[in-house]
């Protein structure tokens, strides 16, 4: 099958830190397609990906420019990616963001036999994606969320339903780095923790606190390494609380290798994805979280949820989880096993592969059989 991205501004996302959910959604259901035997094309803004990056474990990249170089994207890259449609002639064509949904209608013309899905990661905010949402109803096949959470919204609030796939994970396939350079020694046990965005402000200071009563009440002494960006303000907070280390916002290899070696994992906010919480049950790590909708649909029963602000239910969590062995373990694999069954992209892009597949099918009814059976048809 011809599989076609259109709405991201590109593939690799390494070194791109201005890659959201789409990029990185994009690059793995690409790459397990196109493993998979499946021809797949993927726009790239330009300068965004550099032209001479042409594929991507065995995607194809289409580079198309941007009206301004500073800032890739926009409407005119968006146009060039529509254009893409006659000269490639997908069987299916993927869009993400509301930007693209606005433009569904040229993508149905230009794409009259293919298969039209949409992705959106957020409930249209402006009359402009609102106006997108309802254009694209009418145009496409298939409208697709990440999260319960949107889904619900969507619904709710617009009276529009969307199918629910979620975003997986893939285990990097690097070799582990060495800790020494995040202050661990070998054999230490130490435990990590997502509390926010320092650089963006969205790690607040009650966040701290509260985790620095419920740490001190639960009798803690380990260390604890933030995933947050220090900085200045990370250095006054680490010699206020001094079992605090700000590590970064690491990803990928640098991720594996610190969740690799923990004892448990804490989210006290709101990720804006899945992805460290999918990489850390995968590691089999037990998991306290903050409650939350996405965090909630992600894990499931296998991690322990505590209300926002509640150092006492924080501190008898951190008691019963982290402090027992016994209890990390059986925590541990439940998130492992969960992670493995629902969040493998290779699960996902099955998913995805049958809503591309889905307009070609037709009810035919058998004359030796008194039922109807799904039939594919293929119109190439």
């Amino acid at each position: 099958m011809k599989i076609l991205y259109l709405g991201q501004r590109g593939i690799p996302v390494y070194g791109q830190p201005e890659a959201g959910a789409a990029e990185r959604r994009v690059e793995a259901a690409a790459m397990v397609l196109a493993g998979s035997g499946h021809q797949v094309a993927v726009t790239c803004a330009t300068p965004f990906i550099p032209r001479t990056v042409r594929a991507l474990g065995g995607a194809r990249l289409l580079h198309q420019a941007s009206f301004n170089p500073q800032r890739p994207g926009g409407w005119l890259y968006s146009f060039l990616e529509v254009m893409t449609i006659r000269r490639e002639l997908p069987h299916a064509v993927h869009l993400h963001g509301w930007r693209q949904a606005f433009l569904s209608p040229l993508v149905r013309l230009a794409a009259s036999e293919a298969a039209v899905v949409l992705t959106v990661d957020t409930v249209p905010a402006s009359w402009l994606e609102r106006r997108a949402l309802n254009r694209a109803l009418r145009a496409v096949d298939t409208l697709t969320v990440p999260t319960r959470t949107l889904q619900a919204r969507l619904l709710h609030e617009f009276g529009v339903s969307a199918d629910y796939v979620p975003d997986g994970y893939l285990p990097s396939p690097l070799p582990l780095l060495p800790l020494y350079t995040y202050g661990v020694r070998k054999n230490q046990t130490y435990f990590v923790a997502y509390l926010g965005d320092l650089q963006t402000g969205a790690l607040r200071p009650s966040t701290l606190r509260w985790l620095y009563r419920a740490w001190r009440q639960a009798g803690m002494k380990h260390k604890v390494l933030v995933l947050a960006d220090a900085g200045a303000r990370g250095r006054r907070l680490a010699t206020r609380y001094p079992f605090l280390r700000f590590i970064g916002d690491v990803r990928g290899r640098k991720l594996a290798s610190v969740l690799h070696g923990a004892a448990g994992m804490l989210f006290l906010d709101t990720p804006e994805n899945p992805t460290r919480l999918l990489q850390a049950m995968h590691e089999g790590l037990p998991v306290i979280a903050v409650t939350d909708g996405l965090l909630q649909e992600t894990a499931g029963v296998t991690a322990r949820f505590v209300r926002r602000g509640a150092v006492q239910d924080l501190a008898v969590e951190i008691t019963t989880m982290f402090t027992s062995p016994h209890k990390r373990r059986y925590y541990g694999s439940r998130a492992r096993k969960r992670a493995q069954a629902h969040f493998t992209w290779e699960r996902i892009a099955e998913e995805y592969l049958q809503l591309y597949v889905a307009p070609f099918a037709r009810k035919v009814p058998l004359d030796s059989v008194q039922e109807l059976r799904i039939a594919v048809t293929n119109n190439r």
